[in-house]
C-alpha cells in the first residue's frame, strides 16, 4: 500500500464548502512537452539579458555627461579658432591642450586598508579613509606585496601549493598562471 495525501482520503461529515473547494484547487499536473520548456527558458533567458534598468539609467548619464563636454569643447575650441590675437600654431596647442584635458577621466582610486590596530575586526568604514576603500588581511597584503615586487623584478615566483610542493616540474610556468590568475595559485596546481 502506498502513503500519500490520498491514502486515506474520508469525506465523511465534510461541508460542502471543502468538496468545491478541492475541486477547485487540487487538480493533478498536466504533463507538459520539453518544447514548452524550451520556449519557457527562451523566455526567461530573453529577460535576463536585458540590462538592470539601473545600469542602463546610469550609462545613459555617463554618456550625457559625455556629450555636454564635448559640446563645451566645441564652442571652447571654435572661440579659439575664431581669435585674432594668436598664431596658427598657438591655437593648435591651445586647442590640443584642452582636448586632452577633456579626455582624461578621474578614475577613482581604491585604497586597501589593512585590517589591524584600530580597524581589525571593525565593521564599516575604517578610521581616516576617505572615498573608496577596500579592506584586506595582512596575509593578503603580504602576498600582494611578493607579487607586486616579483612582476616589477621580472622573476618567478615560489611555489604556494597547499602541501608545499607542486606536482609541475617548471615552477617558471607555474608562477606564470598564478601571476595571470592573480595569486589564486592553488586552484592552478
Amino acid at each position: 500500500m502506498f502513503f500519500n495525501r490520498h491514502a486515506f482520503n474520508d469525506r465523511t461529515g465534510l461541508p460542502s464548502w471543502f468538496f468545491d473547494d478541492e475541486t477547485k484547487h487540487n487538480k493533478p499536473n498536466l504533463p507538459v512537452t520539453k518544447d514548452a520548456i524550451r520556449v519557457l527558458r527562451e523566455r526567461m533567458k530573453a529577460l535576463n539579458a536585458r540590462p538592470i534598468k539601473k545600469i542602463a539609467e546610469a550609462k545613459a548619464r555617463k554618456k550625457m555627461r559625455a556629450v555636454k563636454r564635448l559640446a563645451k569643447l566645441q564652442k571652447k575650441t571654435e572661440a579659439v579658432a575664431e581669435g585674432k590675437d594668436m598664431t596658427e600654431r598657438e591655437k593648435a596647442e591651445v586647442i590640443a591642450k584642452m582636448v586632452n584635458k577633456t579626455a582624461k577621466t578621474n578614475k577613482r582610486q581604491v585604497k586597501v586598508v589593512v585590517a589591524r590596530g584600530t580597524n581589525k575586526g571593525n565593521k564599516g568604514r575604517p578610521k581616516g579613509v576617505k572615498g573608496r576603500y577596500k579592506v584586506s588581511g595582512c596575509v593578503f597584503r603580504e602576498f600582494s606585496l611578493l607579487l607586486y615586487n616579483v612582476q616589477s623584478m621580472n622573476t618567478t615566483l615560489p611555489c604556494f601549493c597547499s602541501d608545499g610542493r607542486c606536482e609541475n616540474e617548471e615552477r617558471s610556468s607555474c608562477s606564470e598562471k598564478s601571476r595571470k590568475n592573480k595569486g589564486g595559485h592553488e586552484a592552478v596546481c
